[in-house]
């Protein structure tokens, strides 16, 4: 069943601009997000959602230290899933 909910999606190429991505709701809500962006990128997604909004945020790990937000335009793949 996730592999079909996987596949369903359709997938934009989209940039968070210094490393924040925001969107308002889409026309259906999604049962899936699915976000890709390139291995060599030094930074991680943090992904929060509501009925309201889609915000993405790429941190920067620095261990036991509160994350920061990279500071750079990072370009990523992002799937809306539904059955």
């Amino acid at each position: 069943m996730l592999r079909v909910l996987r596949e369903s999606g359709r997938t934009v190429a989209l940039v968070a601009t210094q490393g924040v991505f925001q969107q308002g709701p889409g026309e259906k809500p999604a049962q899936m997000l699915r976000l890709a962006l390139p291995e060599a990128l030094a930074c991680v997604p943090e992904i929060s959602a509501n009925k309201y909004a889609l915000n993405i945020r790429f941190l920067i790990p620095e261990g036991i230290q509160k994350s920061r937000v990279f500071e750079h335009d990072v370009a990523f793949d992002l799937s809306f899933c539904n059955l």
